[in-house]
């Protein structure tokens, strides 16, 4: 990476972080789910790798404090990162059916300094505030084909792009044009849920029938959906309907019931496919169709209507999928992440870093984002910061008028002539001329 970027030249931000994110920290990072087991010092050497890509990042002085690196770039502890796996590890092994996990109890530790992988993973569960609940375990891989499903509209058109009118047109056509109401029964589901992770909620909506049910406390969108799509199947094969076109406005949700070897394994999604094939035995055919939420469609808003009550009733609490523990387990590390940023940046000259609307923007060049997160830090290698650290005898600028920091170059009349069109693009100049003059001078 510091092949790449220099202080004034290279990679923006943003490019650098997707390299470090994307190549660099998953091979320090590969296997370690078992180093939640080893002691503090050799857990530090991550820490130490990870920090060294953060200066690169940033183009930070040595001296600049890591937390405030990790504001810059939003990039985590890695050693929370672990903490993080490690738990997750642990709830897969829960879910194999080998009893030896589903029912471990770790044995009472003769040294405080010597547990074992389960309990470590119970303690940063409780550090990361996570109660996992009842663990459900995998499936067994299901037999039953999967739907067939459509994730198009009539015109080709981007739900990105359009405006709410076309989407709602072309969803109408959709509905009409390729189902006709006298050959097709029309089916609306749709999903709710708290905040998108928790009550979660499942509502039908058809011609012939309406249904509204809980899904469960930490049950998330998605979750209401796949149960929405469940209960409608179910109905369709108690009534033996024949033709019936299921209006879904989740793609993962309809991806997961579509594919063979979907991404989520869940009961409630082979409990499905089994419904459906019950549905096919019988000669019925039940499709998918992806149409836009929140775009006016009929059908669609009275499902969300009907799903919203759901989510507002007496909720189960199920046990859990693997994917809705991944989901509470990122939660749970982004909270604790931003709940520590916050403490660690209390007063610091760079608080603004750790708010959302403070970050330097990473797009921006190289020179210029380097000279703010520097000047905004003070670790910016200016007479004043060199004196704190000990490498210069004083801290006053060449001007000999006030001490050298962020605010005194902004005004110091070595500098006056140097401008620029914009605020930010004057202090980038500013804090590079004066990096030219000390250089001249023989300072820092």
């Amino acid at each position: 990476m510091n092949r790449v970027a220099g202080a004034t030249w290279g990679a923006s931000q943003d490019l650098l972080k997707m390299t470090y994110t994307t190549y660099v920290r998953p091979a320090i990072m590969y296997g370690c789910e078992t180093t939640v087991t080893a002691s503090a010092t050799a857990r530090e050497k991550l820490e130490w790798a990870q920090n060294v890509a953060l200066r690169s990042i940033t183009g930070a002085a040595k001296s600049t404090p890591i937390e405030a690196m990790r504001a810059q770039t939003g990039i985590e502890p890695i050693n929370v990162r672990v903490d993080a796996a490690a738990v997750m590890l642990s709830e897969k092994l829960k879910r194999t059916g080998v009893p030896y996990w589903k029912n471990y109890t770790p044995p009472q530790a003769r040294l405080v300094s010597q547990l074992n992988f389960s309990s470590i993973v119970g303690n940063k569960a409780q550090e990361l505030n996570l109660d996992l609940g009842i663990p459900e375990p995998f499936p067994q891989d299901s037999n039953y084909p999967p739907f067939s499903y459509d994730l198009d509209l009539i015109g080709d058109i981007s739900k990105s792009s359009a405006l709410p009118a076309e989407l709602r047109a072309a969803a109408i056509q959709t509905v009409q044009e390729r189902y006709p109401p006298s050959e097709w029964l029309h089916v609306y589901t749709d999903g709710s849920s708290d905040g998108a992770v928790k009550n979660g909620g499942a509502g039908i909506y058809s011609a012939i029938f309406e249904i509204s049910e809980p899904v469960g406390l930490r049950a998330s969108n998605f979750d209401g959906e796949i149960v929405a799509v469940q209960l409608a199947v179910r109905e369709v094969e108690r009534r033996r309907l024949e033709r019936v076109v299921i209006f879904v406005d989740s793609q993962a949700a309809i991806l997961a019931l579509g594919t063979l070897r979907p991404s989520v394994r869940s009961q409630v999604i082979c409990d499905t496919l089994r419904s459906l094939q019950l549905v096919r035995e019988y000669g019925g055919v039940c499709h998918l169709q992806w149409i836009p939420s929140h775009c006016g469609v009929r059908g669609n808003e009275k499902a969300d209507r009907l799903a919203k009550e759901g989510a507002r009733k007496a909720q189960p609490n199920p046990p859990r999928t693997l994917h809705t523990v991944r989901r509470e387990i990122a939660a749970a590390v982004k909270c604790y992440n931003k709940n520590t940023m916050e403490e660690a940046s209390a007063g610091k000259d760079w608080e603004i870093l750790a708010t959302e609307e403070g970050h330097i923007p990473a797009f921006l060049p190289r020179q210029k984002l380097v000279a703010l997160f520097r000047m905004i830090t003070g670790h910016d290698y200016l007479q004043k910061h060199l004196y704190r650290i000990g490498v210069v005898d004083s801290p006053m600028c060449p001007c000999s008028l006030e001490e050298m920091d962020a605010r005194h170059i902004m005004e110091c009349p070595a500098l006056e002539e140097i401008g620029g069109i914009e605020p930010g693009e004057v202090a980038c100049e500013k804090y590079w001329a004066a990096r030219r003059l000390m250089n001249e001078m023989g300072v820092g």
